[in-house]
């Protein structure tokens, strides 16, 4: 028998694992990442008490939107005190009656194609797309059939590559810099250095993103520009000379100076928590690529939302390092930093972060 000094109701790390479904192992995971703390008894053994069953139901209830162990560490890290018991539960409820309704549209809609086609031995093309999307195939199929297509790099010469290094202004304050180095071509912004790899003597792939790059030349073959292109959405950075690349610095280092937020993106940046807590952000608030980011996400960014509540206030806090504006949200269940950019009314990007800017 294992000793038990805690007062409280309880379970053993075999108990637990047995009455919850869940094994052994996956406490041990989630105790890994920090997400659960079980108490020892005096001979040593877990202890799971009504406490850590709460945090259980917390991390089922995030992994139904899809957040992976990191994502749930970073939500719950965020969250001061952890939602009440009550919220926890709400949300589980609205999960399974998603989950409900989903089910019963996908079971409708399977049910009128087995009778179309019991009506008409064959089904019409809308017919069959709309199976197709009852089911979410297309989205978990995405990565792996673009990877089919993906033909293997190449090795280019180096008076080919040289042609490529130089600036690419990606946005008001930001700059991509691509240099050779050796036989490879790197990319650099604020954020990193990555590798293209090249395709052919003009198209490239991302070592980290995966985007296509495509070089752009005009008539003389001087490269004016360089195109990305990610999940379909297709954008091209203009290239700039050095004298350009400075100026944009100098303008970036007055602005994180000046500490003076961008006219209207506190407003902005309230739109979207509230817009993604609700579910319905306002796309046309966004550039393409992040509304097309945000719908991808939508599940884990509207889960996360919910569970850190409502917001209670927005401060201002200065200029990031990219000239994005930092805001600290105070939710009802924790206390968030953004990151914002917002040109001519549009959020171009956006971002939670737990550690600072």
């Amino acid at each position: 028998m294992t000793e038990r000094d805690d007062k409280d109701d309880g379970l053993t790390a075999a108990e637990c694992a047995a009455r919850t479904g869940l094994t052994v192992r996956a406490l041990r995971v989630y105790e890994d990442y920090g997400l659960i703390a079980p108490k020892r008894t005096t001979g040593g053994w877990r202890w799971y008490s009504k406490a850590e069953l709460v945090r259980l139901n917390t991390i089922a209830l995030l992994k139904t939107a899809g957040l992976t162990l990191a994502q749930i560490r970073q939500v719950t890290m965020l969250s001061e005190r952890g939602p009440p018991l009550k919220h926890v539960l709400e949300m589980q409820i609205d999960a399974w009656r998603q989950r409900k309704a989903d089910a019963e549209n996908g079971q409708a809609v399977t049910e009128a194609a087995l009778r179309s086609l019991e009506m008409h031995d064959s089904l019409s093309v809308d017919e069959l797309c709309e199976l197709v999307r009852s089911m979410e195939m297309s989205d978990r199929s995405h990565d792996s059939s673009d990877a089919a297509r993906t033909p293997p790099p190449i090795t280019l010469a180096p008076e080919i590559l040289d042609r490529y290094a130089g600036h690419y202004k990606l946005a008001t304050y930001a700059v991509l810099t691509v240099m050779r180095d050796g036989n490879r071509l790197l990319s650099r912004t604020a954020f990193g250095i990555a590798e293209l790899v090249p395709l052919n003597e003009t198209e490239f792939v991302g070592s980290v993103t995966q985007s296509h790059y495509t070089f752009v030349t005009d008539a003389q073959g001087n490269v004016t520009g360089l195109t990305s292109n990610q999940d379909g959405l297709e954008v091209t950075w203009p290239r700039i000379d050095d004298a350009a690349r400075d100026e944009m610095k100098a303008k970036l280092a007055a602005r994180i100076e000046s500490k003076t937020p961008v006219p209207g993106s506190d407003a902005a940046l309230r739109r979207l928590i509230e817009g993604l807590r609700a579910g319905t952000p306002n796309y046309d608030e966004m550039s393409p690529a992040l509304a097309r980011a945000c719908r991808r996400q939508l599940p884990q960014l509207q889960m996360t939302a919910r569970f850190l509540g409502a917001i209670q206030s927005i401060e201002f806090q200065g200029v990031g390092s990219q000239g994005w504006d930092l805001y600290e949200v105070r939710r009802e269940n924790g206390v968030v930093k953004w990151r914002i950019a917002l040109t001519d009314g549009v959020i171009v990007g956006a971002a939670a972060f737990g550690d600072g800017p």
